[in-house]
């Protein structure tokens, strides 16, 4: 759950097209040149698809178990009921190992426009780009992603997740393989925890999102290796979407523990985030990215109240993104931690 691009206001409708526009055309050209037949499924494969299916026919036939899809908001429920609605859909119907290329993920996380090459030029531009940034930004095959038009070996998805990352570094001065905890709310399909594992992370990462996409995340980590719910490695990865079971993790939250939520909590009703506000206020460290209002909701306004809530116990970083108009970066780091970047 990263973004749905969803709005009622007339301006939220205008921003709507011209990122629709933007966000999906490119991919589109490219598509017809990338998109090929897929061999016959391995037996991994075959295992992974079991898998996914067997979950999303448990989650049909059970009554909705996401707080999300339960909220008393119709028009937030709509969107987030439509989106599960179709994501089950197609992982019945469909090959799930040419997943980012349904319109459902392409929708609503999966970016390929050319503005991701002013964020390729920004991480070419650092000191640590052949040695760091270069080698995590090989995307993986598995899903079969359109590669990026102005980088073909990377895709434009997985250099948006690191210009997130190097952005968040660079205001903090912290290097983020080295936190033992992080959080991301609305995880997509797995991207920025796969790229975060790929720098190097050990800690423990969890990913809190809608049912739904929550089997997707496991299909995907599991593809590409990667172990979930501590399987095999030291690096844990858990797959979580009620609110329960994240207060459960939360409790004993490491010191220097980050939360992500890149359009994600922006995009949800105002009770739920501040149910989800409150598990968080002692984290040391945030990366928020939102668009100006969702859905009626002017999120400047709701953000720059939640920053106020932490007196001075956090240093802020808010800023539009230029590239990227209508939306903004939020970085936190705790004031006792941050040393004055």
């Amino acid at each position: 759950m990263e973004s749905s691009g969803q709005g009622s206001s007339p301006g939220d409708r205008f921003s709507q097209i011209i990122r629709k526009i933007c966000f999906s055309l490119p991919s589109k050209i490219i598509s017809i040149f990338a998109d090929r037949p897929l061999k016959k499924p391995t037996k991994m494969e075959r295992q992974l698809i079991a898998d996914l299916r067997k979950t999303i026919n448990q989650l049909t036939n059970s009554p909705d178990s996401s707080d999300i899809s339960n909220t008393n908001r119709e028009d937030f429920a709509g969107i987030w009921s439509n989106f599960s609605s179709e994501l089950r859909r197609v992982i019945l119907d469909e090959d799930p190992r040419r997943f980012l290329y349904w319109n459902i993920i392409r929708r609503t996380m999966f970016v390929n426009s050319p503005f991701c090459y002013f964020e390729l030029r920004h991480l070419q531009r650092k000191a640590d780009w052949s040695s760091r940034w270069r080698p995590v930004l090989r995307e993986d095959s598995f899903g079969q992603p359109a590669p990026f038009l102005f980088y073909p070996f990377s895709s434009g998805n997985l250099i948006h997740h690191a210009y997130h990352l190097a952005l968040f570094e660079e205001k903090t001065a912290i290097n983020i393989s080295d936190l033992p905890c992080i959080v991301e709310f609305g995880a997509g399909y797995g991207s920025l925890c796969r790229l975060i594992h790929k720098l190097g992370y050990l800690g423990t990462y969890v990913c809190f999102d809608l049912p739904e996409f929550s089997a997707l995340q496991r299909f995907f980590l599991r593809g590409i290796g990667l172990p979930v719910d501590g399987v095999g490695s030291a690096a844990r990865i858990i797959l979580l979407h009620q609110v329960s079971d994240l207060t459960t993790s939360l409790r004993n939250v490491p010191d220097k523990s980050l939360f992500i939520a890149t359009w994600s909590l922006s995009e949800t009703p105002l009770e739920y985030r501040k149910e989800i506000m409150e598990l968080i206020d002692s984290f040391n460290y945030y990366l928020i990215a939102y668009a100006d209002t969702f859905s009626g909701i002017n999120n400047i306004v709701f953000f720059e109240s939640w920053r106020r809530s932490f007196g001075g116990k956090i240093t802020w970083f808010d800023w539009p993104i230029k590239h990227l108009p209508g939306n903004r970066y939020l970085i936190g780091v705790k004031s006792s931690v941050h040393k004055g970047y």
